[in-house]
């Protein structure tokens, strides 16, 4: 997972805000196998300075950089 790719959560626990968002990855920690993302979604008002760290696993990945280009 890189920042700017577009995901949506499948695993884990799913906040009504989550339910059928996308997201864009706005930053990457962690180690490959061990990463936590910061998801910045269109609906939810956060501060990307606090950010919710997520576990990428919990994570696919709808649409890469890569992809778009």
């Amino acid at each position: 997972m890189k920042v700017g790719d577009l995901v949506q959560k499948r695993r884990g626990r799913i906040d009504p805000f989550q339910q059928g968002t996308t997201g864009l990855v706005v930053d990457v920690d962690g180690i490959p196998g061990c990463e936590f993302i910061v998801v910045l979604y269109p609906n939810k008002a956060t501060s990307l300075k606090r950010g919710v760290q997520y576990k990428a696993a919990e994570f696919d990945v709808i649409n890469d950089l890569e992809t778009m280009q």
